[in-house]
C-alpha cells in the first residue's frame, strides 16, 4: 500500500497511532479472553470501530465484512475477529463502565491539550441532548418517549446529555449523561457541571436551550457559581414582560422571578433583545413577543449575542451521528459504550488536529485534519500497522 506523501513529516503518524491508543485504552473495559491461545483483544475491537464509523455503521456487521474481503483475497484471516466475538466482547459492559472509560480519555485529552497550551483557561460550552431513535417492541427504562418531527408521532429514543466546549479548535465534549425516564434535566446537568469540576476544568458561560428552563434548572444554576444563558420560552409572564419592554415600563435588564407548578419561586435576571430578521419575511412581526426574546441568566451584563454560539454543539451532534458506531444489542450498556466510544474518536481528532497545528510543524499549521479521513487512516494503521498509508491528505 502506497504511502501518503505527508508521512514524512516527522511526528504526525506518531499522533494517529497515540489516537488509537486512547481508544484502546478506552474499550479496555470490554472482557476479553485471557487464555494461552487467544488471538484478540483492545485493539482488534478499535479496528472493527473504526471500520464501523468510516460507513459501516454496525461493528459486528464490519468485523464481517472485513474478514470476508480477506477471504475474497485468499489471505490468511487468522487474525480477523468475527462479529460474534464482537458482540461477546461488548455484551458485559455497564453504563457505568461505559461512562468511566470516557472520562478516563477525557483526563488524558484535557491534559494532552493542557501541555502544549492548546485550550483556554476558561471554556465556554454548551449543553444538549442527543437522541438516537429505538424500535424496541418492549421499551426498558433507558429510553425516553418524545416526539418525531418527521413523522409526527410519537417514539422511543436513546437519550444523551452531552456538554461540549465551543471555542473553535477545542471542540472537546467534556462530558455525556445516559438520561433515562426516571432522570430529570437537573439531574442530567449536576451531573455534568460535576464532571467538568472533575477534570478542572474553569466553565465561562454556559449556554442551553429553552427546553432547560425551569425552576428547578434556575435554582440549580444560580447556585452552582457559573454564569448561564438561555433563552426563555414565551410563557404569559415573558410576553407580559416583552410588552412592557415595548412600552418603556422595563428595562432591557431587569430582575424576573420563576414559579414552579409547587408554588417554589427563584429569582433570575430577565436580558431583552432584539429579533434577527433573515429576511423581509420577517417584517411580519408585530407583537412584542414576536419581535424581541427574552433570556434568562445570572449576569446582567452578559453578550447575548453570543448566544449564537451555542449552534456548535448541533454541528457536533451531527457529525457524531456521520460517525455513530452502531450495534445490533438491546442491553444499554453495550448502547452506551458505543456511544462513549464515538466520543472518544471525536476528541481524539480534535486533540490530533490541534497537535498537528502546533507551530514547530510548519507544513500542518492551519490546515485542519478531515474527520472521516482521519478514521479512515487510523483504521488502516490498525489492520496494517506496518505499511499504513501515514496521515490523511492536507484538505484544501
Amino acid at each position: 500500500m502506497k504511502k501518503s506523501r505527508l508521512g514524512r513529516i516527522r511526528g504526525v503518524p506518531y499522533q494517529y497511532e497515540r489516537m488509537i491508543d486512547m481508544v484502546t485504552k478506552g474499550v479496555g473495559v470490554c472482557k476479553f479472553s485471557d487464555a494461552p491461545n487467544a488471538k484478540y483483544g483492545a485493539r482488534n475491537l478499535v479496528g472493527c470501530i473504526l471500520e464501523a464509523a468510516t460507513g459501516k455503521g454496525n461493528m459486528a456487521c464490519a468485523a464481517e465484512a472485513r474478514r470476508e474481503a480477506q477471504e475474497a483475497t485468499c489471505t490468511a484471516v487468522a487474525d480477523m475477529p468475527s462479529g460474534e466475538w464482537v458482540r461477546l466482547a461488548m455484551r458485559g459492559v455497564t453504563p457505568g463502565m461505559a461512562v468511566g472509560a470516557l472520562y478516563a480519555q477525557i483526563c488524558y485529552v484535557l491534559a494532552e491539550m493542557r501541555r502544549v497550551g492548546k485550550i483556554d483557561d476558561e471554556l465556554d460550552v454548551a449543553i444538549d441532548f442527543h437522541n438516537v431513535r429505538r424500535f424496541d417492541k418492549k421499551p426498558g427504562p433507558e429510553l425516553v418517549r418524545g416526539g418525531d418531527k418527521a413523522s409526527k408521532s410519537k417514539a422511543f429514543y436513546e437519550t444523551y446529555c452531552t456538554i461540549q466546549c465551543l471555542v473553535d479548535g477545542q471542540r472537546l465534549t467534556l462530558g455525556m449523561f445516559p438520561y433515562t425516564s426516571a432522570d430529570s434535566h437537573a439531574v442530567a446537568v449536576r451531573a455534568l457541571l460535576a464532571s467538568c469540576r472533575e477534570h478542572g476544568v474553569r466553565l465561562g458561560k454556559v449556554m442551553m436551550d429553552r427546553e432547560f428552563f425551569s425552576q428547578s434548572m434556575v435554582s440549580l444554576l444560580q447556585e452552582s457559581g457559573v454564569k448561564w444563558l438561555m433563552p426563555c420560552p414565551n410563557t404569559p409572564y415573558v410576553i407580559r414582560a416583552l410588552a412592557d419592554f415595548e412600552a418603556g415600563r422595563r428595562e432591557r435588564a431587569s430582575d424576573a422571578v420563576i414559579t414552579s407548578s409547587g408554588g417554589l419561586k427563584c429569582p433570575y435576571t430577565m436580558v431583552v433583545t432584539e429579533r434577527r430578521s433573515g429576511s423581509k419575511k420577517d417584517d411580519w412581526r408585530k407583537e412584542p413577543h414576536e419581535k424581541y426574546i427574552a433570556f434568562a441568566t445570572n449576569d446582567p451584563g452578559i453578550d447575548v449575542d453570543k448566544y449564537s454560539k451555542r449552534w456548535g454543539i448541533e454541528t457536533n451532534y451531527r457529525m457524531l451521528e456521520s460517525m455513530r458506531v452502531k450495534t445490533r444489542s438491546t442491553g444499554h450498556g453495550p448502547r452506551v459504550m458505543c456511544m462513549a466510544i464515538t466520543i472518544m474518536l471525536f476528541n481524539a481528532w480534535v486533540l490530533v488536529g490541534a497537535l498537528a497545528g502546533l507551530p514547530g510543524d510548519a507544513a500542518r499549521a492551519g490546515r485542519p485534519i478531515r474527520l472521516h479521513s482521519a478514521l479512515v487512516a487510523m483504521a488502516v494503521l490498525v489492520w496494517y500497522p506496518d505499511t499504513g498509508p501515514g496521515p490523511p491528505p492536507i484538505a484544501p
